[in-house]
């Protein structure tokens, strides 16, 4: 079963727009298959980046490559990294009683009904999803 990692940057439900699709403007949320992952790594004393094949954008065989560059920067506690990193692997690689979402970083701390819920995180030592960098469409 294929599983999908979610992250999300607003903290009002009310402002997740999901992907625009248009140049330069970063996704408020984002669902990604965890076999496009290629890469993760601290990239910063309180930041993981995880890269992923690109969401837009697809091998063509072409003039246009396959873009591998879009990534999601979560912040974590200083130093934390392979905890956090060990965290989503074990998720990905977890037992078959799941449905295959799998809560990385949500921000979110008010819902669409305007309460107030917490936010989700993989491990605690995540404190927030920093951005979701996605390239813009191959013309």
């Amino acid at each position: 079963m294929e599983k999908y990692l979610y992250f999300r940057t607003v903290a009002d439900e009310d402002d997740d727009d999901g992907d625009t699709a248009s140049s330069g403007i970063a996704p408020t949320s984002i669902a990604i298959p965890s076999s496009t992952i290629v890469g993760m790594a601290p990239s910063a004393d309180g930041t993981v980046t995880i890269w992923f094949k690109s969401a837009r954008n697809a091998y063509t065989q072409g003039d246009a490559e396959e873009v591998l560059k879009d990534s999601v920067v979560l912040n974590v506690t200083t130093h934390r990294h392979k905890k956090v990193m060990d965290a989503i692997i074990r998720s990905i690689n977890g037992g078959p009683h799941s449905d295959g979402w799998i809560v990385v970083a949500d921000d979110m701390t008010t819902n669409a009904a305007n309460t107030t819920v917490a936010a989700s995180y993989i491990d605690a030592d995540l404190t927030s999803c920093g951005a979701i960098n996605l390239a813009a469409a191959n013309s």
